[in-house]
């Protein structure tokens, strides 16, 4: 090789090394990492990330490197291994010295050791995000004096202490949001002195005197805590933000609430004889006396092998969550029934409790059914008899039962805890509790005879609406509305309208809104108040489809008896006289008279009649004194009816007897007791006062 040939050599050679010095060393690592140069960053960039640094929002997640930082950029986040451990990431390749930012995010670490970074001396930012790290030993960052952001988010960490952030004098954000952190010591971070932001939302964190300390540090070392940080419990705080909360909210006064306390499973369980059935109660250690026990009957359940009974007790590594656990075997019937997780603190006990229901294997079985509500349509799977199944409401938070008795029959459903998910009842419902002073009774008495018209006529599915839920609520608004008839007359016909739709609704629906709730007692009482509230007036009538009202007052000195009848006729106006009729009725009240010619409706015979004779109306006996000779004697005699004495009598006649049904076979009758039997006849309801 001439001289002229090594000159060109060696200038190929030194283009070549600077050239490879300029270009990032992306093939510096493997393993499913990358490696990268960071560039110096420009004295502009570096006040724009400095700025950043310190803004709330999204700007705020971005820590900027000082201006004469350049080094290696590692990223292991997107790494198809999932490293454990730090241990198996150093196995796999080897980090560069220069290291200034290093990724492990989402990879699966569990356990953070003593010094896992120390040879990182240069490393400013540590990002172990969406990892599974449930333990950090003491001294896990030693050797990191240059850190300045640590990210430790969305892992399983139930604690921490000052220990663990020792060797971090320039770390200045530290992020622990989502994880299960439930308090945070006094004193955690003494040895951060350059911390300025913070962030440690969690769905478990106890805002109580256990956090007190914070209040004043925070304004102390005027360290940002991020807004989302937000209390769990107690219920009075939970959502509020912990940077604005003062020292005097942060207390132990309070009934005890636990961040997480639960059983597993948690349903009412239900098993046949014989099997083996394993709970599980978690709770967290919010005090070193925290203890757990299982309870039946109120005594204290221990281990018993001869019984099939085992305890068992044991914690998380970091001590944050106590478990319970509870097995039993070989199930007998005598074992159904309640147990209770109990947790006893310092602070009080609170308590969990599942239902275990055991039973025969030849028990009967209540088949699938479907059951179609104004909360909602729901499907019950088959199961055996003398259990209760829960489903959750279509509408609220609530729970929906349904019993299976011991003869294998689906009864007594129950979804008080529901909400009416047909618009139409949940209108019903509002009318029905809205103020009986309402100022607007009249528009509420006209509201309620559209709603109770509307289903009528709503062909689509009519049992998704009439039920006996449906007739209480209209039995209800009914009532309230009757209380304030005295307003207007308008109202009253609008109330008799709307009672002759219930009663045109099917007899069973009625049958049962009466067994099960008194509702058409309810409506019965509330119409015949009615008329009373008309009494200044000599006669009061009203009338809708399928009642009339009639109230008449009379001297009761000229008072010569009175008929009420209820008869199928009409007037025919071009004859001008009453004519029998199919579909009209007429109710007539008449005081007898010797000569009838004038009252043509008498040949016809009613459907349904009353007759008050004179006799009736009695006056009370008077005393009378009479003196003879030196004794005074008393005698009584009727007196007679006085000048503004008067006798008041009401009518009010029903078509049909679809509000009085007969919920039971019971009878003062010998002829009807123990018979079923039903009102097939019109009905005359009378009520006489003086």
């Amino acid at each position: 090789m001439n001289v002229l040939q090594i000159c060109v050599f060696h200038t190929f050679l030194t283009i070549l090394l600077i050239f490879q010095n300029e270009i990032p060393l992306t093939q510096a690592c493997s393993s499913g990492c990358t490696c990268t140069t960071i560039p110096e960053k420009s004295e502009n960039s570096a006040e724009g990330d400095d700025a950043a640094g310190d803004a709330e929002g999204p700007e705020a997640d971005e820590l900027g490197m000082p201006q004469d930082t350049k080094g290696r950029k590692v990223d292991c986040s997107n790494n198809p291994y999932r490293f454990s451990s730090v241990e198996d990431l150093n196995r796999a390749i080897t980090i560069p010295l220069d290291t200034i930012y290093l990724d492990l995010s989402k990879n699966e670490i569990t356990v953070l050791r003593k010094e896992s970074f120390s040879q990182l001396s240069d490393l400013q930012r540590l990002d172990l995000s969406h990892n599974r790290i449930t333990l950090i030993e003491p001294g896990s960052f030693e050797g990191l004096s240059q850190l300045r952001r640590l990210d430790l988010s969305n892992n399983n960490l139930g604690s921490i202490n000052g220990s663990i952030f020792s060797g971090l004098p320039n770390l200045q954000k530290l992020m622990l949001s989502y994880n299960k952190l439930n308090t945070i010591p006094d004193g955690t971070f003494n040895d951060l002195p350059a911390l300025r932001r913070l962030d440690f939302q969690s769905d478990y964190l106890r805002c109580d005197c256990h956090l007190k300390w914070i209040v004043k540090w925070t304004k102390y070392k005027k360290v940002k805590i991020k807004s989302s940080t937000t209390c769990a419990v107690p219920k009075e705080l939970k959502g509020s933000s912990l940077k604005r909360l003062k020292q005097k909210d942060l207390h132990c006064d309070r009934p005890l609430e636990l961040p997480l306390f639960e059983i597993k499973p948690g349903m009412s369980q239900i098993v046949f004889e014989g099997d083996k059935l394993p709970f599980d109660c978690q709770a967290s250690v919010v005090d070193p006396n925290t203890k757990m026990f299982w309870l039946r009957r109120g005594a204290v359940v221990e281990t018993n092998r001869s019984q099939g009974i085992f305890i068992h007790t044991r914690k998380t590594p970091d001590n944050t969550v106590m478990m319970h656990s509870l097995v039993l075997e070989d199930l007998k019937s005598p074992q159904s029934g309640k147990w209770l997780c109990l947790v006893s603190t310092p602070q009080g006990n609170v308590t969990k409790t599942v239902t275990i229901v055991v039973i025969d294997s030849n028990a009967p079985q209540c088949e699938k059914n479907t059951t179609k509500t104004n909360k909602g349509v729901y499907i019950w799977e088959a199961t055996v008899a003398g259990v209760i199944k829960e489903l959750p409401c279509k509408l609220g938070d609530g729970m929906i039962t349904h019993l299976c008795d011991k003869q294998g029959r689906w009864t007594n459903l129950n979804h008080t805890a529901c909400g009416f998910t047909n618009e139409l009842t949940r209108k019903l419902q509002s009318l029905a509790e809205k103020d009986t002073n309402s100022s607007k009774i009249l528009n509420d008495a006209k509201n309620l005879e559209k709603l109770v018209s509307a289903p009528l006529v709503n062909e689509e599915d009519p049992l998704s609406t009439i039920n006996p839920e449906y007739v209480d609520l209209a039995s209800m608004a009914i009532y309230r509305l009757c209380q304030r008839a005295s307003l207007g007359e308008e109202i009253v016909r609008s109330v008799l309208s709307s009672t002759s739709k219930i009663m045109n609704i099917s007899t069973s629906i009625l049958y049962e809104a009466q067994k099960q709730r008194k509702s058409l007692s309810r409506i019965s009482k509330a119409i015949e108040s009615i008329p009373g509230q008309y009494r200044k007036e000599d006669k009061f009538s009203q009338s809708a489809e399928f009642i009339v009202m009639e109230a008449r007052s009379y001297a009761a000195s000229e008072f010569k008896g009175v008929q009420c009848s209820g008869l199928d006729l009409t007037y025919d106006e071009t004859a001008h006289r009453l004519i029998q009729s199919v579909t009209r009725i007429v109710f007539v009240c008449s005081e007898p008279v010797n000569n009838t010619s004038n009252y043509e409706y008498l040949k016809w015979e009613p459907l349904t009649s009353v007759l008050i004779p004179k006799s009736v109306v009695k006056l009370p006996p008077q005393p009378e004194k009479k003196e003879i000779g030196n004794q005074t004697t008393t005698t009584t005699t009727t007196a007679a009816p006085g000048p503004d004495s008067s006798i008041y009598f009401q009518f009010i006649w029903y078509q049909n007897a679809n509000l009085f049904p007969v919920a039971n076979g019971r009878h003062e009758d010998p002829v009807l007791h123990g018979k079923s039997w039903n009102v097939i006849s019109s009905v005359i309801s009378l009520s006489m006062c003086k």
